[in-house]
């Protein structure tokens, strides 16, 4: 259950505090498959590089290249998928806590104002707080905190062949490891 659909088909009264759990779990095994995912792929861009060492001409040079792009670009949108799991993993511990304090929140009031909040800031605000279930005076200060609190992220990455060439020439000159060049690659591909 993706969280825009829990916020824009019930109003926080009406949630089920065991409907969030499941979602929350759903959404732990997808972020899961999605670090599983990451993984492989790093895996395949060193298979390449380690195939570019023995490379014998330009247009092989250029088509593992091509190749390592590709696996590098896929690499980008499962990090970027992920993180917006892990937000969504981050809003939904917090509508938790939130649905657990209900009763003290109605009792200072805060409830109703939580009721008015717009579901697409409450979704944003939740999902970049981080509330724990510690203490829980400071829980009911920081839901309260909530009702004016607005932030926005963003993140576009886009690379060109030249790197992942440099890194195969390094490769080839024994000056690197395909494990370094898929680091550096992918370091590069998260710093654009």
């Amino acid at each position: 259950m993706a969280l825009p659909n829990i916020f824009r088909k019930n109003p926080i009264k009406n949630l089920d505090q065991r409907n969030l759990r499941e979602a929350e779990v759903k959404l732990k095994v997808k972020s899961d498959q999605l670090q599983d995912d990451i993984k492989q792929i790093e895996n395949e861009i060193e298979h390449l590089f380690q195939k570019s060492k023995a490379s014998k001409s330009q247009i092989d040079d250029l088509t593992i290249a091509r190749r390592i792009k590709t696996q590098t670009q896929k690499r980008e949108m499962k990090v970027a998928a992920q993180a917006e799991v892990e937000k969504e993993i981050t809003a939904l511990s917090n509508l938790l806590i939130i649905k657990e304090h209900e009763s003290d929140l109605k009792a200072t009031g805060q409830w109703d104002a939580l009721q008015n909040i717009p579901p697409e800031h409450l979704e944003k605000y939740l999902s970049e707080i981080q509330l724990n279930q510690e203490d829980r005076q400071h829980q009911i200060q920081m839901i309260t905190e909530m009702t004016s609190t607005a932030l926005n992220p963003s993140m576009e990455p886009d690379e060109g062949l030249d790197d992942i060439l440099k890194a195969m020439e390094a490769l080839k000159e024994g000056s690197m490891e395909p494990e370094t060049a898929r680091e550096n690659v992918t370091r590069k591909e998260e710093e654009a």
